[in-house]
């Protein structure tokens, strides 16, 4: 039998890539989910440096991601965003050329960086028990600069 996430990934091909921002009622598209999390970044905003590398794992397309760039250039951030998951389908959807894109599942996650601010939502149910939830927080972590931020929405 695949590994749970190939199978997960199945079940999900449906709504990959253009469609998922319609998934859910459009839950991954809308502005105050987004808004959300830029709450949270004005927050912390202080503490991150002015050059800062940012990983969102399971990005789907991304969006979120770009956003928050987007704030943090406004607010005179240098930004590079790098995007991680196991589904081409979605990160193709990403056309920022400036924005790395990395086919890679969570559970497996080696990247030669380590990250002032991660971002993650909506993905660690698609790891079916406690212990792989926490072998893939676990990965998070050692991709974590010493004083990175890490906000997740589950």
């Amino acid at each position: 039998m695949k590994n749970l996430t190939a199978f997960n990934l199945e079940k999900d091909k449906r709504v990959q890539g253009k469609k998922w921002f319609s998934t859910y009622n459009g839950y991954f598209n809308k502005k105050d989910v987004f808004d959300s999390f830029i709450k949270v970044i004005k927050k912390i905003e202080n503490r991150l440096p002015k050059q800062i590398n940012i990983l969102y794992a399971g990005s789907g397309p991304g969006k979120l991601g770009e956003m928050v760039c987007r704030h943090l250039k406004l607010k005179g951030f240098k930004t590079k965003l790098y995007l991680t998951d196991i589904s081409k389908k979605h990160l193709t959807e990403n056309k920022n050329s400036k924005t790395t894109k990395i086919i890679q599942d969570l559970e497996t996650l080696n990247l030669p960086i380590k990250f002032d601010l991660i971002l993650m939502r909506s993905t660690l149910d698609y790891f079916a028990n406690k212990q792989k939830q926490i072998k893939v927080l676990k990965k998070i972590k050692k991709h974590m600069k010493e004083k990175a931020f890490f906000i997740n929405q589950a």
